[in-house]
């Protein structure tokens, strides 16, 4: 409760003469101050008689209050979330690729807006198609990194599981696991027995370009390249098409690619390596590895399990600094996959230095047979070899 009583009065001699005096300081004060009023009057009053224009008084600034600072907005892709996609064209909340991935039902379209995006996802249900904007002068708008996160399903930047899906128009880069769990994360990891449409993917630095097993796949307009992993124990493959190993299921495994360049990084084996049935590579740039440094280079194209393999309208380049002179090896491993026959139609075969050699392991697959339509190869002071094939039709025309 407020003590309402008032302090006692002195009434001695001394208490009443102090009083007075505090009277009188606040009387000189008020003087004062109206002294000083009346002294700008009069200043007032002379302006206007002689004709001149008074200004008003001016006030003292307000200072305005001080706000906190703004931090800078972050850019497209900066922040833990991706901003801004779009299912069937509506604009979904924020989330990372986990929670985007999670709310896609059969059929839907996953629309990734623009930027470079901290993010990895897995796709489980069917018929989903993910996609972005389309890539304009060797730029892609849309960018999925691994960099400092741990891909979906320790297997790659994505993870497809549901049947029939289509990815097309994103960059995919910086995939990696620990050595404790293979080396082997991807741009796009497939899982079993599905089937997967790619177009215009950018895939980079991850440490396999692409991983699949036993899928039926299409591969078109892709660019993939400088994939695998420093560990010199470890192989990394840019295109890796893997036909599985149960029972009665190699004969499905088949993948097409059209119009792809594919150039082998220096921690990169093979730039295709094909365990599927039917292998069919057109119109495609192909690139081993070269280095000297990491010797790891091998076949640019790789067949290790036979099967039918049909290549055309496509240029392979085997860089001098390959050790590995086969620049197309088949049988190699087994002769799990169907099929024995391989067709070279209007494909150019190049090594600026040392021999190229197209190889069959005749031991394993002897009854592999090539035909070679149109085709031509250039070794600079090297010569063409094919060996091991039962039968050969038709012939390279040196273009040296």
């Amino acid at each position: 409760m407020a003590n309402n009583k008032k302090k006692p009065q002195d009434t001695s001699l001394e208490g009443r003469v102090e009083a007075l005096e505090e009277k009188v300081s606040d009387q000189e004060a008020r003087i004062l101050s109206l002294e000083e009023d009346v002294t700008e009057l009069d200043d007032r009053v002379e302006a206007l008689e002689a004709g001149g224009s008074v200004e008003p008084p001016v006030e003292p600034p307000v200072e305005p209050p001080v706000e906190p600072p703004v931090e800078p907005p972050l850019e497209p892709g900066e922040g833990p979330v991706i901003k801004g996609a779009k299912i069937n064209g509506q604009t979904q909340p924020d989330g990372d690729g986990p929670s985007l991935a999670a709310r896609l039902k059969d059929g839907d379209v996953l629309w990734l807006p623009p930027g470079k995006w901290t993010a990895t996802m897995s796709i489980r249900a069917p018929n989903v198609r993910v996609t972005a904007d389309e890539p304009v002068d060797g730029e892609w708008p849309t960018t999925l990194s691994c960099k400092g996160i741990r891909p979906s399903g320790d297997k790659g930047v994505i993870q497809a599981v549901g049947d029939n899906l289509t990815i097309e128009n994103l960059e995919l880069c910086d995939a990696e696991i620990s050595a404790a769990m293979g080396q082997n994360a991807a741009g796009i990891r497939i899982e079993p027995q599905i089937k997967v449409t790619m177009r215009f993917l950018h895939i980079h630095d991850c440490q396999m370009g692409l991983l699949t097993y036993n899928n039926r796949l299409t591969i078109e307009d892709c660019w993939v390249h400088d994939n695998g992993t420093p560990d010199p124990a470890r192989s990394g493959q840019e295109v890796y098409i893997s036909g599985g190993t149960a029972a009665g299921t190699l004969a499905e495994a088949s993948a097409v690619l059209r119009r792809c360049r594919v150039t082998c990084g220096p921690n990169a084996v093979h730039a295709v390596k094909s365990r599927g049935a039917v292998t069919e590579i057109e119109d495609c740039d192909l690139t081993g590895n070269g280095s000297t440094a990491t010797r790891k280079g091998g076949n640019v194209v790789n067949v290790p399990d036979g099967g039918d393999v049909t290549i055309s309208t496509t240029r392979i380049v085997n860089p001098a600094g390959n050790q590995q002179s086969n620049i197309f090896g088949y049988g190699v491993e087994s002769a799990s996959a169907p099929g024995r026959e391989v067709v070279f139609d209007r494909v150019e075969l190049i090594r600026d230095s040392g021999n190229i050699f197209l190889y069959n392991h005749a031991a394993l697959t002897p009854e592999a047979s090539l035909e070679i339509i149109d085709s031509t190869y250039q070794t600079g002071s090297g010569r063409l070899e094919l060996t091991g094939w039962q039968e050969v039709r038709g012939e390279f025309a040196s273009a040296s």
